[in-house]
Parts: structure tokens; C-alpha cells; sequence
């Protein structure tokens, strides 16, 4: 067998390995997600629709709306059906909370969508068990009326979690903003990811003193 084919032969099965890895990955890094799907008009507290987490936008029932939805982001068969949203400057300062279980590196992604008259100022923040501390902020005036991927890495995460998002830069009684496949993940491994690549790596290193096929 030439080098070559030897060659392929290891390159072929590490990149099946590979594929399994990031499958896995891929398949079990979803903390709790919300596709909003559901008519949020009357309801406040909702259980999460993939993996396990509570939101709460108790406090914001006034102001919560349903509006049409996307599937920027969505998870595995979700359609975009609805979105959770909110109406009118006087929803500034309001807006929701997560409640949730994790431990370690963590991400906070979701669909969002305003008006050009807001809501282009909110916080997300983070609950340390004495305080809330903010951790990142999202909403711009350029990128108003799209659909906008967000996504704020969390601080490490030991057990239960709470989290919130603050709603705030609205101008118009007709100003709007939209929530939509909400989702927490875990942050692959730096160890994990660098097996991986090793794993190619060694896959097409020619043996020590191989000789080149023709």
C-alpha cells in the first residue's frame, strides 16, 4: 500500500471520529431553550421547551405581547412560529428573568428584533446570590427592524443560576422588541476541542521516514 493510501486510510478514519465528537457535542450542549411557539399574550411563566429552566416576565405582564416569530436560531425541528415580545416606552425598565441549573462555562443566545424607536438600550444581568451584576448588554438603533442573532458569554456558572434581561431605550408608545429561540449552552472543553484537533493532526503526519510514493 503506498504512503498515500495509508495516508487517507488514517485521515478518513479520524475524521470520522472527529464527526462523532462534534455530533456529540452539538446533541447535549443545550442547558434550556424557549421557541415562544406558544401565544404569550396570558401567560407570564414558562417552562423551557428544550432541557430544563423556568422564565418569569411576571413583572412585564402588562406590556407582554405575541408577535411572528423566526427560526434564526432555532433548535433542531422548531418552526419560527410566534415570539415573545413587548410594547411601548412605558415597558422600559421592565422585562424578564431565567432560572436554571448549570455548572461552568455558559453562553446566552437569542433572536432579537425592535423597532427604530426602541428598545436599543437593554442589560442582562446576572444574580450572585447578594446582588445583581450586569454581564452584557444588547439592542442597536442600526440593526433595528432585523432579526439579529445576540450572544453574551456568562460568568462561570455553580449550580443554580438566575439571569435577566432589562428592557430599556424605548422612545414610542408603539415601540416594540421581540425575543425569539432563546437558548443557554455550555462552552465545549478547551481540553475537548484540543483532543480534536490533535486527532486530525496525527491522522495525516507522515511516520518518520517514510519515503515519498510516486
Amino acid at each position: 500500500m503506498t504512503q498515500w493510501k495509508k495516508t487517507s486510510h488514517r485521515l478518513a478514519a479520524c475524521a470520522g471520529v472527529l464527526v462523532g465528537c462534534v455530533t456529540a457535542l452539538a446533541g447535549a450542549d443545550t442547558v434550556c431553550a424557549w421557541n415562544f411557539n406558544l401565544d404569550m399574550d396570558e401567560k407570564t411563566v414558562c417552562p423551557a421547551d428544550h432541557g430544563v429552566g423556568t422564565l418569569d416576565a411576571t413583572v412585564s405582564e402588562e406590556w407582554l405581547r405575541s408577535y411572528a416569530g423566526t427560526t434564526l436560531g432555532a433548535i433542531l425541528d422548531d418552526e419560527a412560529g410566534r415570539s415573545m415580545g413587548f410594547r411601548g416606552d412605558v415597558a422600559n425598565g421592565s422585562g424578564f428573568e431565567l432560572a436554571f441549573s448549570a455548572t461552568g462555562e455558559h453562553i446566552l443566545q437569542f433572536a432579537y428584533r425592535s423597532t427604530k424607536t426602541g428598545f436599543h438600550d437593554c442589560t442582562v444581568e446576572h444574580f450572585t446570590g447578594t446582588e445583581w451584576a450586569p454581564i452584557g448588554t444588547f439592542g442597536d438603533i442600526a440593526t433595528a427592524s432585523e432579526w439579529t442573532n445576540v450572544s453574551l458569554e456568562l460568568p462561570d456558572l455553580s449550580g443554580s443560576t438566575r439571569l435577566r434581561l432589562i428592557l430599556d431605550g424605548a422612545t414610542s408608545s408603539s415601540s416594540t422588541a421581540r425575543f425569539d429561540n432563546l437558548r443557554v449552552t455550555t462552552v465545549p472543553a478547551p481540553a475537548a476541542m484540543l483532543t480534536m484537533s490533535e486527532l486530525v493532526v496525527c491522522g495525516v503526519r507522515p511516520r518518520r521516514g517514510a519515503k515519498s510514493s510516486t
